[in-house]
């Protein structure tokens, strides 16, 4: 009895592996049936305690102890194994059918275990001795035929152990020996561990009473006892046995029959060959019925050119093929079809399904010559022949398949109700679950055809709580990922983007490997892309710029980058725009190297480095101006890779220029110097500057190419370390008179006095001429003071006088008084007193004032004397 031992569920990525394990145990061989395995199983290997399945993916699955077993200890997976462990020394063969896996396991035997001539006690008795005659004996062996008849066993069992104890080995303990393993062997019908009994009685009875006639009847049905317990190897031993004792006869041409419908019947087809070809040349048997079981054995082994040879050879006696039944003719037409003869096929496959209507194969071959026809073209019959089918043998294989492969063809031709009536066989059957679901998957497809997606999810539903372990299993969820699918599509075109997104979550997340994945991924990305695209129509291209790059970050896949880029590029610019009209240059020149690096070749590329051209030159010039060199140094290697970029090389020299002034102004001369020989061949104020500062430019041309700004860099920093050079500077520069004297009078102020007297009479005739003394009102107290001390009061009462007259809220207009009244009283003129009471009056505490009193007193003194005279 095959008892279900336990049930894998292994889920891969788009597809579902249900392996269902099952083990039918006797006490001398084991079972096991691996369920949907056949499709992943490369090869099997042995060693000495182990059996190993060796898969074409992973498994993986605890193991499974058999402890009250004599031949497994357990089973489990690991990696792409299935590990049988052993607990004996035992044979083995694997079968394979159209989806499973067996695995016979008996104990290993050999063919010299059976010893045939044993020497246990001899018997009384022998086949030609005289029979002694016991009445008793003979009433009792009669009482037990008649209770066998009336199917008293029990009773019958008990009279035949007692004959055999009573009578040890003379003829009645025989009798009872060979009638015991008999009713045993019948008895096995109803309980197979009678086979087991059977075998052990008559196999004890050959072994006992060689000579007995009856040796070797009991040697063949305790093979057969075997056989029925599903002992094969035993089994086959024995009957081998019996060729080797019994070679001439009618139980050696049965054995070899039975050795070859054992390995027949567990799939080795191959040893039943050779075991039939062996009985063939053995008894010169080449019959019609020998010649066509090797063909249709090698059919079953799918070696159909050599079951197309054997099966010409039947074809060419011009015997009656009808009497080789409906499983030889139909191994003939299936052979005949998958070596192209169609036609021949077709004749034979009707000889089945016309003279054997009730054979199992009759439906098969229908539907068969059903496909056939339609291979070949004939539509018409084809689907007549599969409605025939159907309707015929709508309980059995063949009909349903012919119901399912007429669906298959016409599915959208009728609506899903007219469907489900067709193939409401199919879908009530229990005959094969894998039909049954496929049917049952051809209603959903309907569903889903005719988009009624809730229904065909609701049907989806009920056919993973059913057929979870079929192969349609597969073909339903590719259904369920395209509703999930379709749904999303839906959903977007109505502007549901978020129901939209749902259902592709859902796809992604119950099917991560879906082929339909790209589809799915795609539609997101359409989404996201619609959603940036109105952030992007509002103007918000800060928030639209974050989006698309945390959006590019979180995915590797990007199916419309074009689209992704031209958004990004143009909210790149519109912002970097708005940043500049706010004078965020910073930000905006950060943006732009963002820009530059996501587009090398983009649209804007010009116009955002001719604005980083312009952002490096301002601020490092920003830099000089608050005489932030080092910070003027930093920005630029900061930089430096972006400004080796900027394809304007004269705006890469006046950067370079900035850089040799910064590290000019910290003194760092031999890196100015070489930074500005890289560039002096350019012709820019910031390269002029340099080369004079360098004293290589100072000439009337260079000088007066400076701007004001310049020319007031140039002064600062010549005006302590080198008056000449910059006085001379000064003297050739025409372009500003006002900037080149005003920077002419500080500097000359700095003089030793006998120069700074000679070249402040010199500027202030040269702004006298140029009528620009109003613009330098110190000049006029300067010069006149000149005058003074050089006794020109005249001169002197004039400029101070002048001097009062346009700077009336001079600060220090104490001095001029004293130094106007001084001239005055130089001269002679009363005047000063004017001055000098003006300055008492109006500056009581300065220095000038007590020294104009002390004058004033000298000079009213010297007055009273004159008076006095």
């Amino acid at each position: 009895m095959i008892k279900r031992v336990f049930f894998i569920l292994i889920f891969y990525v788009s597809f579902v592996y249900a392996l269902g394990v099952y083990i039918n145990e006797t006490e001398f061989s084991v079972i096991i049936k691996f369920t949907s395995l056949k499709e992943y199983f490369e090869v099997v290997e042995k060693t000495d305690d182990k059996i190993i399945l060796i898969l074409k993916r992973n498994i993986s699955f605890e193991p499974i102890e058999k402890p009250k077993n004599k031949l497994l200890k357990d089973i489990k997976g690991v990696d792409n194994k299935i590990i049988i462990t052993l607990k004996t020394e035992v044979d083995y063969f694997l079968k394979k059918d159209d989806k499973d896996i067996y695995l016979f396991i008996t104990p290993k035997k050999k063919i010299a275990d059976l010893n045939l001539k044993s020497p246990i006690e001899k018997p009384i008795l022998k086949t030609k001795s005289k029979k002694i005659k016991d009445d008793v004996a003979e009433k009792i062996l009669a009482e037990v035929e008649s209770e066998i008849d009336n199917g008293l066993y029990d009773s019958a069992i008990n009279k035949l152990l007692d004959l055999i104890a009573k009578h040890e080995n003379d003829f009645y303990a025989q009798e009872a020996y060979y009638k015991l393993g008999m009713l045993y062997y019948k008895l096995g019908e109803n309980d197979p561990k009678n086979y087991l009994r059977a075998a052990d009685y008559l196999s004890d009875f050959a072994s006992k009473f060689p000579d007995n006639y009856r040796a070797s009847d009991a040697l063949y049905y305790s093979a057969l006892s075997k056989e029925k317990a599903g002992m094969y190897f035993e089994a086959i031993f024995d009957y081998k046995a019996i060729i080797v004792a019994y070679p001439e006869t009618l139980f050696a041409k049965k054995s070899y029959m039975r050795i070859v419908s054992i390995y027949e019947n567990i799939g080795q087809y191959d040893k039943a060959i050779n075991a039939l070809k062996e009985y063939s040349d053995k008894f010169k048997d080449k019959s019609i019925n020998v010649l066509a079981r090797i063909g249709k054995l090698y059919a079953m082994l799918k070696d159909y050119e050599l079951a197309r040879e054997y099966f010409l050879k039947v074809i060419n006696t011009k015997d009656d093929l009808l009497k080789l039944g409906a499983d030889t003719l139909f191994a003939i037409a299936k052979t005949f079809e998958i070596k192209g003869d169609e036609d021949y096929a077709l004749s034979i496959y009707a000889k089945v399904y016309n003279i054997y209507p009730d054979s199992k194969y009759a439906d098969i071959a229908m539907y068969n010559s059903a496909l056939l026809l339609e291979k070949i073209g004939k539509e018409k019959l084809a689907n007549s022949l599969l409605l025939e089918c159907r309707k015929k043998y709508s309980k059995r294989i063949g009909g349903q398949k012919a119901a399912i492969h007429y669906v298959e063809k016409y599915l959208d031709e009728n609506a899903t109700e007219y469907w489900i009536d067709f193939l409401m066989d199919v879908l009530d059957s229990s005959l094969d679950v894998n039909l049954t679901a496929k049917a049952n998957r051809l209603i959903i497809q309907s569903y889903f055809r005719e988009k009624r997606y809730d229904e065909a999810l609701e049907k989806i539903s009920e056919f993973e709580s059913k057929y979870f372990d079929t192969p349609e299993l597969n073909n339903v969820y590719d259904i369920k990922q395209k509703i999930f699918l379709n749904f999303a599509k839906n959903y977007l075109k109505e502007g549901k983007y978020q129901q939209s997104i749902d259902y592709i979550n859902k796809l992604i997340t119950e099917f991560p490997e879906t082929k339909y994945l790209d589809e799915a991924e795609k539609l997101a990305e359409s989404i996201s892309l619609i959603k940036v695209r109105e952030l992007y129509e509002k103007g918000n291209y800060e928030n639209v710029m974050k989006k698309i790059q945390e959006y590019m970050v979180n995915h590797k896949k990007i199916y419309f980058k074009k689209s992704w880029d031209d958004i990004l590029e143009n909210s790149y610019y519109h912002y970097i725009k708005k940043l500049i009209e706010q004078n965020v240059n910073e930000k905006a020149a950060t943006l732009c190297k963002e820009y530059l690096i996501y587009f090398p070749k983009g649209k804007y590329k010009n116009e955002f480095l001719s604005f980083l051209t312009d952002y490096f030159i301002n601020e490092i010039l920003q830099y000089i101006k608050k005489g932030n060199y080092a910070s003027g140094i930093t920005f630029y290697i900061k930089n430096n890779s972006w400004i080796k970029l900027l394809e304007n090389k004269n705006n890469v020299a006046i950067i370079k220029g900035y850089l040799a002034f910064c590290y000019f102004k910290l003194g760092d001369f031999e890196e100015a110097k070489h930074l500005y020989d890289e560039i002096k061949n350019y012709n820019f104020s910031i390269v002029n500057v340099l080369g004079i500062l360098f004293g290589e430019k100072i000439t009337d041309e260079n000088v007066n190419k400076l701007s004001d700004e310049d020319l007031k860099i140039i002064f600062d920093e010549l005006k302590i370390s080198k008056k000449d050079d910059a006085y001379k500077i000064l003297k050739l520069f025409r372009k500003n008179p006002i900037l080149k004297y005003r920077l002419m009078y500080e500097l000359v102020n700095t003089f030793e006095k006998e120069r700074k007297r000679a070249e402040l009479k010199n500027i202030y005739k040269n702004l006298e001429n140029l009528n620009l003394i109003k613009e330098f009102k110190e000049i006029l107290l300067d010069r006149g003071m000149i005058a003074f001390e050089e006794g020109d009061y005249k001169l002197a009462i004039k400029l101070f006088e002048k001097f009062i007259f346009q700077n009336k809220d001079y600060s220090e207009m104490d001095k001029v008084y004293y130094f106007l009244g001084k001239s005055y009283l130089k001269m002679g003129d009363d005047k000063a007193k004017k001055f000098y009471n003006k300055l008492i009056q109006n500056y009581p505490t300065s220095f000038y004032t007590k020294l104009a009193e002390k004058e004033l007193k000298e000079l009213n003194w010297l007055k009273r004397v004159e008076e006095t005279k």
